[in-house]
């Protein structure tokens, strides 16, 4: 490996100050001082050419570099250890776990192990099974992974997006070993006889511990291979074949295998591996077995060799200073809509969302004030999965209204998409990367969340959880604030339509009103600032051409208005008109009209309230001077 490697996934890792040397014990060094680096210590890491020198100039005394994970970075290391035999021949185990996830790979320092990095998070970092390893270890904060280049022919030489299958992976191997842990409390250890050594049983148990934890389709192939591997060490001396034989049946017993097969499959292992290369303990009493050792290859510090346990903590608490010292955040739309965050508006139909989203996103992408409020310029992308049809004439209208030139500040994607699908959001970032030249969008806007969710249970958190962890994926890979447009619930006090999971994992959400006049703005939640006072917006007809269709909708400054009337509150008018009626007859007319009582008397308080209706002594009227309330719907 040289300092000028062009593998993708270098060229990805290689930026920002997260490299470190370590020594053969796996323990990391600060290339800057030679001293002990802390894996939750950022100033005791370096650039990767300040790595790769020091090691270079120190290699009698450093094994290699590495590279430190962040959380916030969302990328995985997987660890499969001890997978590869004396011929280079990878475990079936480990084979299939490389095709699932099919990203950047490459081999350990030892030879015996590879190391999977992915784009994607995991709830937890996964350390090795105890008490008996499973070879599979992940890691995305806390640790390092050591870098050897050395990659793995047959896999892509970038670093893919992998969350669904990282997922589904973490969830198999934590479920292999909850299942292994109950099972093994009525499962001996691997019972000894005469001419089996304390070694040879440990590599058993080992093995035995892998093929009862193999899943379907895989689990004939890891018998045959942990019967090879044993038959090495029966050749060695180090265990009698009966010993392995009866352990190895029980083993596959317990992962499901049944049948004259399993003795025969482990006949036949037994015998292969008695042929080949006999394995024997190590003499150096320093070493561990190179096929079994938990603390062989691992990323990060060695069990037993960590400098100080506070580095396997995630939680870490910081200092006043250090909070001080933390950028304030950015705003797109000053007081109104933050920068790089997760953000929503929601209303009901015909509340304008997405002509007046749109009318952001032009003032964003063009770096104009909206109405008199600064904004960040940048450009934009606009999911329009719902309404696409209308974008042209809108766009058009915009441009005609504010006197604007044509601009390719906002780029489109005019259908519909599972954000939380893997092939979909794989594609979606690559789009984000590829079809912005200069600078990534600073805002992606997905309108609307029914129609980029795939029919998801709005109503389930754990649905809505899977949506939002990809609208924060755009914002962590691209830099971009992700804009929400949703509908209203059936009671509007309670906000957006759906999961509380909504709610609760927004920076900021603005609801839509209707109004007699247009709309009214409000600030349901803002997470870090004032909320802004109510915005009052009506809806002017703009045209700008001579055919039938060329003319569409702009939103304005309007006046606080009155909310637009319930249909309640419209019969009970319509009852009135042209006369002046006691509250008690307003009542039996509305009634007749086919109210209940309760609804015409709520909406006589409502329509008197609002100024609608007067009252004169004990006579109800409608002001000469009232305004009709407008019904229009765009």
């Amino acid at each position: 490996m040289t300092a000028t490697d062009t593998l993708p996934a270098l060229e990805e890792l290689q930026p920002g100050q997260q490299w470190i040397c370590f020594i053969k014990s796996k323990v990391p060094y600060n290339p800057n001082n030679g001293q002990a680096a802390q894996s939750d210590t950022p100033t005791t890491w370096a650039s990767y050419d300040l790595a790769w020198r020091s090691w270079v100039a120190n290699s009698g005394y450093y094994a290699g570099i590495g590279r430190m994970f962040l959380r916030e970075q969302r990328i995985t290391g997987i660890d499969l250890d001890h997978c590869i035999d004396d011929q280079g021949n990878i475990a079936a185990w480990a084979q299939r776990i490389v095709d699932w996830l099919n990203s950047y790979t490459e081999y350990s320092p030892s030879g015996r192990g590879l190391h999977i990095w992915i784009h994607g998070i995991i709830p937890a970092n996964l350390a090795p099974a105890k008490p008996q390893p499973d070879g599979i270890e992940m890691y995305d904060h806390g640790r390092y992974f050591t870098w050897t280049g050395k990659h793995l022919e047959g896999t892509p030489g970038a670093i893919e997006d992998r969350y669904a299958e990282i997922f589904d992976l973490y969830q198999e191997v934590t479920t292999r070993r909850a299942h292994a842990k109950t099972q093994q409390t009525g499962a001996p250890p691997p019972r000894g006889a005469a001419g089996d050594t304390p070694y040879g049983l440990s590599a058993l148990a080992d093995e035995c511990a892998k093929v009862s934890m193999t899943g379907n389709g895989a689990r004939n192939n890891q018998l045959n291979e942990s019967a090879f591997r044993l038959g090495q060490l029966v050749a060695g001396g180090e265990l009698t074949r009966q010993t392995v034989e009866r352990e190895l049946e029980d083993a596959a017993l317990r992962a499901g295998l049944s049948g004259p097969e399993i003795a025969k499959t482990i006949r036949s292992g037994i015998d292969g591996g008695m042929k080949k290369d006999p394995r024997s303990a190590p003499k150096d009493k320093e070493q561990h077995s190179d096929t079994h050792s938990p603390l062989d290859d691992l990323f990060g510090q060695a069990e037993n060799e960590q400098p100080k346990a506070k580095t396997e903590r995630r939680i870490r608490f910081k200092s006043s200073a250090e909070m001080k010292q933390r950028p304030v955040p950015s705003e797109l739309i000053f007081g109104v809509l933050p920068a790089q965050s997760i953000s929503m508006s929601f209303g009901e139909s015909g509340t304008f969302k997405s002509f007046i989203v749109l009318d952001w996103c032009e003032c964003i992408s063009r770096g104009l004030p909206w109405l008199g409020r600064k904004t960040t310029k940048g450009p934009i992308a606009y999911i329009a999965a719902e309404g696409a049809a209308g974008i042209g004439r809108r766009l058009f209208a915009w441009e005609t209204h504010h006197k604007a030139a044509d601009s390719d500040g906002i780029k489109w994607f005019d259908s519909t998409l599972v954000m939380q699908d893997a092939a979909n959001f794989k594609e979606l970032i690559t789009a984000l990367k590829e079809d912005y030249d200069d600078m990534p969008p600073i805002a992606t806007v997905i309108d609307t969340l029914s129609r980029c969710s795939g029919g998801a249970d709005e109503n389930s958190n754990t649905e809505m959880a899977k949506v939002i962890a990809a609208a924060d994926a755009i914002r962590q890979k691209i830099g971009s604030a992700v804009h929400i447009i949703h509908h209203a619930g059936k009671d509007r006090e309670k906000g957006p339509r759906g999961a509380s999971a909504l709610i609760g994992n927004m920076e900021a959400i603005i609801a839509f009103d209707r109004t007699e006049e247009g709309v009214k703005l409000t600030s349901f939640k803002q997470k870090d600032v004032e909320p802004f006072s109510p915005i009052y917006l009506k809806p002017i007809k703009v045209t700008y051409g001579t055919g039938q269709y060329d003319n569409s909708l702009v939103l304005v400054p309007g006046d606080p208005a009155k909310p637009q009337m319930k249909a309640s509150e419209s019969a009970m008018l319509l009852c009135l008109a042209g006369k002046q009626l006691t509250h008690k007859e307003w009542t039996d007319a509305g009634m007749l009209a086919g109210l209940s009582r309760s609804s015409a008397t709520s909406a006589i308080k409502q329509l008197k309230d609002t100024g609608r209706v007067q009252l004169v002594g004990k006579l109800y009227s409608i002001p000469t001077t009232g305004r009709e309330a407008e019904n229009e719907e765009n």
